[in-house]
C-alpha cells in the first residue's frame, strides 16, 4: 500500500461504563468518546502510513479533575507505515 493511502482506524470497547475511548499515535491523542452507562462504545479515525506511523487504542477510567485518569486497557499498536520505507525514516 503507498505510504499516501488512506487507512481507517477502528476501536470498540464493551464492560467499560464511565470511561473514555482514545486512539493515540505518536503524537498524542487524536480521537476520543466517552463511554457512557452502558459500558458499550466504539470510535473511528481515519489517516495515511505517511502521518501517522502507529496507531494504539486506550480505556481510561475519568476521574476528578485533581487525579490522573488510570488505564483500564491498552492495545498493542498497530504499525500503519509502509513496510518498504527504512525503519530509520519511520
Amino acid at each position: 500500500m503507498p505510504p499516501g493511502t488512506p487507512v481507517t482506524v477502528n476501536a470498540t470497547v464493551s464492560g467499560a461504563p464511565g470511561t473514555t475511548l482514545r486512539i493515540v499515535t505518536a503524537t498524542g491523542p487524536v480521537a476520543r468518546t466517552n463511554i457512557g452507562e452502558s459500558g458499550t462504545g466504539s470510535l473511528r479515525w481515519t489517516t495515511t502510513g505517511a502521518a501517522a506511523r502507529f496507531a494504539r487504542a486506550e480505556v481510561r477510567r475519568n476521574r476528578p479533575r485533581r487525579f490522573p485518569s488510570s488505564m483500564v486497557a491498552l492495545s498493542n499498536p498497530v504499525w500503519l507505515a509502509h513496510p518498504d520505507i527504512p525503519t530509520d525514516c519511520r
